[in-house]
């Protein structure tokens, strides 16, 4: 869906508890999920797991993600170095 006019609304999370946490939590993982998710050919993918025919898929997405893992991690370093020398200003309040 396209977002015409900016009409947010607001989820109070931080109000929630049990299974209405637990449906929110599953339903914005399903949707974050599919919105980062890629699709590609079956060569692009099989050239990115290996070409010797033994390649592990589950290898492979480890490996990714491992390597993405550390990365965000390094990003959120720089995120809090970046605070620390007052090269960036930081809120407590998340809406502001």
């Amino acid at each position: 869906m396209r977002q015409i006019k900016n009409m947010k609304g607001e989820i109070p999370v931080s109000r929630m508890t049990g299974r209405s946490l637990l449906y929110f939590s599953h339903a914005y993982g399903a949707l974050l999920a599919k919105a980062h998710a890629r699709t590609g050919d079956a060569a692009a993918i099989a050239g990115y797991c290996g070409h010797d025919g033994r390649a592990d898929l589950r290898e492979a997405l480890a490996v990714w993600a491992m390597a993405y893992g550390e990365r965000n991690a390094e990003d959120y370093r720089t995120f809090r170095d970046a605070i620390a020398a007052v090269r960036l200003r930081a809120a407590d309040d998340p809406h502001l």
